[in-house]
């Protein structure tokens, strides 16, 4: 996120007096989240800054061109030391169209010596 807002701040439109912009972050549920970002941004709501759709948003929110692809030195930024897997949901017809900040990834560990030949518990 930090990231995200760093790099939004640097283009947003701040006026060059010296004021800090406001930037609007929209993230919510992800049952209500995507219906709300794609009504306000069909309307051509000005106050959408920063948005946290869901990885499957990020594609159609660039094909309906409701945002621009990160190019340049901030793609470099966004591209260093980040995990490939989420730059790839990150990426639309080659461009860059998101900034990922996290994933929702979930692990299962265990322990085969003590799962006795069985599989671990939920995989039966």
């Amino acid at each position: 996120m930090a990231l995200a807002a760093t790099l939004l701040a640097a283009g947003a439109g701040g006026g060059g007096g010296g004021s800090t912009p406001t930037l609007n972050w929209y993230t919510s549920a992800a049952d209500g989240q995507r219906e709300q970002l794609v009504r306000r941004s069909a309307a051509k709501d000005s106050s959408l800054d920063i948005l946290g759709p869901d990885v499957v948003g990020e594609a159609a929110f660039a094909e309906a061109g409701w945002v621009q692809p990160w190019t340049g030195q901030r793609r470099r930024q966004v591209e260093q030391d980040a995990v490939r897997a989420a730059l790839d949901t990150a990426t639309w017809k080659g461009q860059l169209v998101a900034a990922p900040f996290n994933s929702n990834t979930q692990l299962l560990w265990y322990r085969k010596h003590r799962c006795r030949g069985r599989p671990p518990p939920g995989r039966r």
